[in-house]
């Protein structure tokens, strides 16, 4: 546990994904995982980004942002 050893309250972790434009290679959107650990309990999603490749950071980081959000919302 990283975040331990840095003093802090939460980790949060994002898989990175390929470039390339799922629209045109497959009828699968890219996949990524988001987690969320606070030291006594781990939650991971798997979250779709399909669309426009130039808003896939922003949206990843929305959906990794909201999971926080939702954690702190329930202590």
């Amino acid at each position: 546990m990283l975040f331990r050893s840095h003093d802090a309250d939460f980790g949060l972790a994002v898989t990175g994904w390929t470039h390339t434009d799922f629209r045109e290679t497959t009828a699968l959107a890219p996949r990524v995982f988001i987690a969320l650990d606070d030291g006594t309990e781990v939650d991971v999603r798997e979250i779709n980004v399909g669309g426009d490749p130039a808003i896939l950071k922003s949206r990843v980081a929305k959906a990794a942002m909201n999971l926080l959000r939702l954690r702190l919302l329930r202590k």
